[in-house]
């Protein structure tokens, strides 16, 4: 028998039956099963945080798509919404929902349904609209689905793309990561001309070597850059730990500004050990050696 650890007694409940509820977040994306990404990097990660993560699978794969050859992979379209009437009939509440990759339209207008039924609720709908990269859509995708990418934008409260996706959600040409201010403007303006939700472009660089995020106020209408010094590596991933850092921050009651800082802080972390460690791009960051400075930093 184990003594002298843990008092059971005076811990708090948090089972959500009695006692102090924990903090819950619905992740809606794929299980790419090894690489280090969606739901297999979001479930940690935010559990980390204190936060409990509900997992909904969209779709199972046998590893991510760059660069790791043919992957297997199950569509799980068709189980999507029997989980959540489920879910309904438990009556579960989420404070967060977050939608990742999603692989085609009928998981588009799923996800809308999702956020429609649990924002009644009261539950902040976050979007990572996951489509391409480095000035191209991924290869599955085409512009009719960022034309559907668009309508889901805009009934999130929070969207997070990198400079690529927003590019294509605000309809205007790729520039590159490292964007001037006035590109930077004339993204902003477009988003708020379309968009009602919160918009916050990761991956942006500057002439100083730093990269982080940028989050657009509209009011009193300026940009709040959140930055972390860059490295010439890329990783797959990382835009998911900013996505789940973001997730569990906004469960927490975290203001919008320290929740950024956070995902920006602890995404330069996890790559830098990455870089250290010598690792293989393709198989995804260190994040699981950096989970108790997300801990301590969340408390």
């Amino acid at each position: 028998m184990l003594t002298g650890f843990l008092n059971l007694n005076t811990m708090k409940q948090t089972d959500g039956i009695c006692g102090e509820k924990m903090k819950r977040v619905l992740s809606l994306q794929d299980i790419s099963c090894f690489g280090k990404c969606s739901l297999t990097l979001a479930m940690p990660v935010i559990s980390a945080m204190g936060v409990e993560c509900v997992p909904v699978p969209t779709a199972l794969l046998s590893t991510h798509t760059g660069g790791l050859g043919e992957t297997a992979f199950l569509d799980l379209t068709d189980h999507v919404m029997p989980i959540i009437e489920h879910f309904k009939r438990l009556k579960l509440h989420f404070d967060v929902v977050s939608i990742g990759y999603l692989g085609s339209k009928k998981q588009i207008d799923l996800a809308a349904e999702i956020i429609d039924l649990f924002r009644r609720d009261g539950a902040i709908a976050m979007l990572d609209p996951v489509m391409g990269d480095g000035g191209s859509l991924y290869k599955r995708f085409d512009m009719e689905y960022v034309r559907e990418m668009r309508s889901l934008a805009s009934v999130a409260d929070y969207v997070l793309p990198n400079l690529t996706e927003a590019a294509l959600l605000a309809d205007m040409e790729y520039a590159g990561e490292s964007v001037s201010e006035e590109y930077l403007e004339r993204l902003f303006e477009t988003i708020d001309e379309s968009f009602p939700s919160g918009f916050i472009v990761t991956g942006v660089c500057d002439r100083s070597s730093s990269i982080g995020a940028v989050f657009h106020e509209k009011n009193p209408g300026r940009n709040v850059r959140c930055a972390a010094k860059r490295h010439g590596a890329g990783f797959h991933g990382t835009g998911d730990i900013f996505a789940a850092v973001m997730a569990g921050a906004l469960a927490k009651g975290f203001g919008l500004d320290e929740a950024i800082n956070l995902s920006v802080d602890f995404t330069a972390a996890v790559i830098e050990r990455t870089l250290d460690a010598k690792t293989d791009e393709r198989h995804g960051v260190r994040f699981e050696e950096c989970l108790d400075l997300l801990t301590k930093s969340a408390k």
